[in-house]
Protein backbone atom coordinates (compact mmCIF):
# COMPACT_ATOMS: atom_id res chain seq x y z
CA UNK A 1 0.00 0.00 0.00
CA UNK A 2 1.34 3.80 -1.06
CA UNK A 3 1.76 6.08 1.61
CA UNK A 4 -1.22 7.83 -0.20
CA UNK A 5 -4.47 5.66 -1.08
CA UNK A 6 -6.46 7.63 -3.84
CA UNK A 7 -10.46 7.72 -3.15
CA UNK A 8 -12.56 8.91 -5.57
CA UNK A 9 -9.92 11.18 -6.84
CA UNK A 10 -9.51 12.52 -3.01
CA UNK A 11 -5.97 11.85 -1.85
CA UNK A 12 -6.22 9.83 1.55
CA UNK A 13 -3.35 10.16 4.10
CA UNK A 14 -2.68 6.70 5.43
CA UNK A 15 -2.37 6.17 9.20
CA UNK A 16 1.52 5.07 8.67
CA UNK A 17 2.24 8.75 7.26
CA UNK A 18 -0.03 10.29 9.58
CA UNK A 19 1.42 8.52 12.62
CA UNK A 20 5.28 9.22 11.39
CA UNK A 21 3.89 12.95 10.93
CA UNK A 22 2.48 13.55 14.75
CA UNK A 23 6.14 11.63 15.71
CA UNK A 24 8.15 14.36 13.62
CA UNK A 25 6.28 16.74 15.38
CA UNK A 26 7.03 15.85 18.99
CA UNK A 27 10.68 15.23 18.08
CA UNK A 28 11.37 18.22 17.10
CA UNK A 29 10.31 21.92 18.12
CA UNK A 30 11.13 23.65 15.15
CA UNK A 31 9.09 21.73 13.08
CA UNK A 32 6.13 21.43 15.09
CA UNK A 33 3.78 23.36 13.83
CA UNK A 34 4.28 22.80 10.19
CA UNK A 35 3.81 19.14 10.78
CA UNK A 36 0.66 19.95 12.79
CA UNK A 37 -0.71 22.19 10.05
CA UNK A 38 -0.06 19.51 7.32
CA UNK A 39 -2.06 17.29 9.80
CA UNK A 40 -4.78 19.88 9.99
CA UNK A 41 -5.06 20.25 5.91
CA UNK A 42 -5.06 16.34 5.09
CA UNK A 43 -7.73 14.87 8.38
CA UNK A 44 -5.02 13.28 9.69
CA UNK A 45 -6.75 12.27 12.84
CA UNK A 46 -8.95 10.09 10.91
CA UNK A 47 -6.49 8.07 9.61
CA UNK A 48 -5.22 7.32 13.19
CA UNK A 49 -9.03 6.54 13.93
CA UNK A 50 -9.67 9.62 16.08
CA UNK A 51 -13.60 10.60 16.18
CA UNK A 52 -12.62 14.51 15.98
CA UNK A 53 -9.83 16.94 15.50
CA UNK A 54 -10.63 17.97 19.24
CA UNK A 55 -10.17 13.98 20.32
CA UNK A 56 -6.61 13.96 18.54
CA UNK A 57 -5.44 16.92 19.49
CA UNK A 58 -6.88 15.91 23.45
CA UNK A 59 -4.65 12.60 22.99
CA UNK A 60 -1.38 13.21 20.82
CA UNK A 61 -0.89 17.19 21.69
CA UNK A 62 -2.64 18.83 24.66
CA UNK A 63 0.07 18.06 27.52
CA UNK A 64 2.78 19.36 24.94
CA UNK A 65 1.81 23.08 25.62
CA UNK A 66 3.69 24.26 22.53
CA UNK A 67 4.22 27.94 22.03
CA UNK A 68 3.74 29.38 18.31
CA UNK A 69 5.81 32.11 17.08
CA UNK A 70 3.14 35.04 15.62
CA UNK A 71 4.40 34.74 12.08
CA UNK A 72 3.17 31.55 12.12
CA UNK A 73 -0.17 31.81 13.41
CA UNK A 74 -2.58 33.62 11.24
CA UNK A 75 -2.24 30.87 8.54
CA UNK A 76 -2.53 28.06 10.99
CA UNK A 77 -5.67 29.77 12.64
CA UNK A 78 -7.32 29.77 9.03
CA UNK A 79 -6.27 26.07 8.91
CA UNK A 80 -7.94 25.03 12.43
CA UNK A 81 -10.73 27.71 10.81
CA UNK A 82 -10.83 25.85 7.37
CA UNK A 83 -11.59 22.45 9.66
CA UNK A 84 -14.28 23.32 11.14
CA UNK A 85 -13.24 24.70 14.46
CA UNK A 86 -14.66 27.47 16.48
CA UNK A 87 -12.54 30.68 17.61
CA UNK A 88 -12.74 29.22 21.14
CA UNK A 89 -11.54 26.15 20.37
CA UNK A 90 -8.39 27.67 18.49
CA UNK A 91 -7.97 29.91 21.06
CA UNK A 92 -7.86 27.08 23.57
CA UNK A 93 -5.02 24.85 21.16
CA UNK A 94 -3.09 27.68 20.11
CA UNK A 95 -2.78 29.33 24.18
CA UNK A 96 -4.41 32.61 23.17
CA UNK A 97 -7.12 35.23 23.56
CA UNK A 98 -10.38 34.38 21.10
CA UNK A 99 -9.64 38.09 20.47
CA UNK A 100 -6.43 37.23 19.02
CA UNK A 101 -7.88 34.58 16.99
CA UNK A 102 -10.56 36.66 15.49
CA UNK A 103 -7.83 39.70 15.14
CA UNK A 104 -5.81 36.56 12.50
CA UNK A 105 -8.52 35.40 10.85
CA UNK A 106 -9.27 39.61 10.28
CA UNK A 107 -5.89 40.38 9.05
CA UNK A 108 -6.50 37.23 6.85
CA UNK A 109 -9.55 38.31 5.27
CA UNK A 110 -8.04 41.98 4.18
CA UNK A 111 -4.95 39.84 3.13
CA UNK A 112 -6.54 37.26 0.44
CA UNK A 113 -4.79 36.38 -2.51
CA UNK A 114 -1.40 34.92 -1.17
CA UNK A 115 -0.09 31.40 -2.13
CA UNK A 116 2.60 29.97 0.42
CA UNK A 117 4.47 26.41 0.06
CA UNK A 118 3.67 24.09 2.36
CA UNK A 119 5.92 21.49 4.01
CA UNK A 120 5.74 19.04 1.56
CA UNK A 121 6.50 21.65 -1.03
CA UNK A 122 2.90 22.17 -2.31
CA UNK A 123 2.43 25.42 -3.49
CA UNK A 124 -1.67 26.10 -2.69
CA UNK A 125 -3.40 29.51 -1.92
CA UNK A 126 -4.24 30.85 1.47
CA UNK A 127 -5.09 34.35 3.26
CA UNK A 128 -2.20 35.35 5.18
CA UNK A 129 1.46 36.96 3.76
CA UNK A 130 4.13 36.86 5.55
CA UNK A 131 6.09 40.13 6.02
CA UNK A 132 9.86 40.31 5.10
CA UNK A 133 11.77 39.78 8.37
CA UNK A 134 13.55 42.86 8.92
CA UNK A 135 16.30 40.79 11.14
CA UNK A 136 19.08 38.65 10.09
CA UNK A 137 21.16 36.29 12.65
CA UNK A 138 24.25 35.09 13.23
CA UNK A 139 22.96 31.37 13.96
CA UNK A 140 27.01 30.72 15.69
CA UNK A 141 27.30 33.90 17.98
CA UNK A 142 23.17 34.27 18.46
CA UNK A 143 23.15 37.26 17.81
CA UNK A 144 20.34 39.25 15.94
CA UNK A 145 21.19 41.88 13.49
CA UNK A 146 18.62 44.81 12.23
CA UNK A 147 18.79 44.66 8.74
CA UNK A 148 18.54 48.85 8.10
CA UNK A 149 21.39 49.63 11.06
CA UNK A 150 23.26 46.66 11.07
CA UNK A 151 23.17 46.88 15.04
CA UNK A 152 22.88 44.09 17.54
CA UNK A 153 19.22 43.80 19.15
CA UNK A 154 18.32 42.27 22.61
CA UNK A 155 14.51 42.44 22.16
CA UNK A 156 12.95 39.51 20.54
CA UNK A 157 11.07 40.17 17.19
CA UNK A 158 7.79 38.56 17.12
CA UNK A 159 6.51 38.98 13.34
CA UNK A 160 10.64 37.26 12.73
CA UNK A 161 10.26 33.29 13.21
CA UNK A 162 13.67 32.45 12.22
CA UNK A 163 14.95 34.98 14.85
CA UNK A 164 12.64 33.73 17.38
CA UNK A 165 14.39 29.98 16.56
CA UNK A 166 17.67 30.88 16.43
CA UNK A 167 18.82 33.74 18.62
CA UNK A 168 20.42 33.13 22.37
CA UNK A 169 17.76 35.18 23.99
CA UNK A 170 15.16 32.59 22.51
CA UNK A 171 17.06 29.97 23.31
CA UNK A 172 16.69 30.28 26.70
CA UNK A 173 12.53 30.31 26.52
CA UNK A 174 12.90 27.15 24.26
CA UNK A 175 15.60 25.21 26.27
CA UNK A 176 12.96 23.39 28.76
CA UNK A 177 10.63 22.50 25.92
CA UNK A 178 13.51 20.93 23.66
CA UNK A 179 15.11 19.21 26.83
CA UNK A 180 11.96 17.70 27.57
CA UNK A 181 11.89 16.39 24.37
CA UNK A 182 15.37 14.87 24.37
CA UNK A 183 14.72 13.38 28.05
CA UNK A 184 11.94 11.31 26.56
CA UNK A 185 14.93 9.39 24.55
CA UNK A 186 15.49 7.38 28.31
CA UNK A 187 12.57 5.13 27.13
CA UNK A 188 13.44 2.49 24.34
CA UNK A 189 10.16 2.14 22.23
CA UNK A 190 10.57 5.66 22.00
CA UNK A 191 13.71 6.43 20.49
CA UNK A 192 12.66 3.00 18.48
CA UNK A 193 9.73 5.27 16.73
CA UNK A 194 12.42 8.02 16.27
CA UNK A 195 14.54 5.70 14.28
CA UNK A 196 11.03 4.94 12.06
CA UNK A 197 9.99 8.41 11.70
CA UNK A 198 13.68 9.33 10.50
CA UNK A 199 13.43 6.71 7.76
CA UNK A 200 10.39 8.41 6.02
CA UNK A 201 11.04 11.84 7.22
CA UNK A 202 10.48 14.24 4.27
CA UNK A 203 13.32 16.81 4.56
CA UNK A 204 15.84 14.45 3.89
CA UNK A 205 17.75 17.46 1.35
CA UNK A 206 17.63 19.95 4.30
CA UNK A 207 21.07 20.91 4.64
CA UNK A 208 20.43 21.08 8.50
CA UNK A 209 18.92 17.76 8.49
CA UNK A 210 21.33 16.09 6.64
CA UNK A 211 24.24 17.67 8.68
CA UNK A 212 22.89 16.35 12.23
CA UNK A 213 20.46 13.70 11.82
CA UNK A 214 22.80 11.00 11.86
CA UNK A 215 25.56 9.09 14.26
CA UNK A 216 28.13 11.73 13.85
CA UNK A 217 26.25 14.65 14.03
CA UNK A 218 23.93 13.36 16.77
CA UNK A 219 27.36 12.71 18.78
CA UNK A 220 28.90 16.36 17.86
CA UNK A 221 25.95 17.71 19.36
CA UNK A 222 26.00 15.37 22.64
CA UNK A 223 29.91 16.84 23.17
CA UNK A 224 28.49 20.43 22.61
CA UNK A 225 25.75 19.80 25.43
CA UNK A 226 28.25 18.45 27.66
CA UNK A 227 30.73 21.28 26.88
CA UNK A 228 27.51 23.74 27.43
CA UNK A 229 26.95 21.69 30.68
CA UNK A 230 30.24 22.80 31.94
CA UNK A 231 30.28 26.28 31.52
CA UNK A 232 26.58 26.54 33.27
CA UNK A 233 28.31 24.82 35.98
CA UNK A 234 31.13 27.03 35.97
CA UNK A 235 28.84 30.29 35.65
CA UNK A 236 26.99 29.80 38.64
Amino acid sequence: MNDLDIIDAEIVVSAPEARSSVDRAKAGALTFWREVQWQIENSAWKALEYESLDQFWDAEYMALNVGIARSDRPELVVSFRKAGQTQQQIAQKLNVSVGTVNGDLKFNSENDGATVTNSRGQERPTTYRKPEPPHAVNTDTGEVIDKTTGEVITHLPDHDAIARETNAIEAVAHMTDTLARLAALRTPEHRARVINANAAHPDHEDPFYVEHFNPEGIRELAGLLNTFATELENAS
